[in-house]
């Protein structure tokens, strides 16, 4: 048995286990402190791998989508929901089709209209006031190509909405 002496007061005595705690819950609280920092560290790495995985991916999808559009006869395009707004995308395959590059298409909003066919001008100015009134549009007419050729073009477009059904794009 062990008897332990001591010459101090009382107060001093009652301090030690207080003293014992904090000491303890210091000592617990950096340790929580660590690992946390150590999780932190670990998820930030996690993020940061899986961030690079999903643009590696985007990227990937983006260059298979390309190489695709480069060999489809495809033109796609974009304009503003407005009636009579200008395009804000047009594909570059437009190049190949009609001879105009697609910075040309953008820079001059009536060169569609212009090179429309005289003889399908008329068709072609109805079904568009059809589609700016929010229908779905398919319609065939001729265009001319700057080399003078005519080029037979099937125009399908629609309306794109967003999540609350406002028009979004054409």
């Amino acid at each position: 048995n062990a008897v332990f002496v001591a010459d101090v007061d009382l107060d001093a005595a009652l301090a030690v286990p207080a003293w014992l705690a904090v000491g303890a819950i210091a000592g617990w609280a950096s340790e929580r402190i660590i690992r946390a920092s150590h999780v932190e560290a670990e998820l930030s790495e996690l993020h940061s791998r899986a961030v690079a995985s999903a643009l590696d991916r985007t990227r990937d999808a983006e260059a298979r989508l390309e190489a695709l559009a480069q060999h489809v006869p495809v033109v796609a395009f974009a304009r503003p929901p407005e009636p009579g707004a200008a395009p804000t995308f047009v594909g570059r395959q437009i190049e190949r089709l009609t001879g105009y590059s697609p910075d040309e298409w953008l820079r001059e909003p009536e060169l569609h209209a212009r090179l429309v066919d005289p003889e399908d001008r008329k068709r072609f100015d109805e079904e568009r006031e059809v589609r700016d009134a929010g229908h779905r549009v398919a319609l065939e007419y001729r265009l001319r190509a700057r080399d003078g050729r005519t080029v037979w073009v099937r125009e399908e477009a629609v309306l794109v909405r967003d999540a609350r059904g406002e028009p979004l794009a054409v």
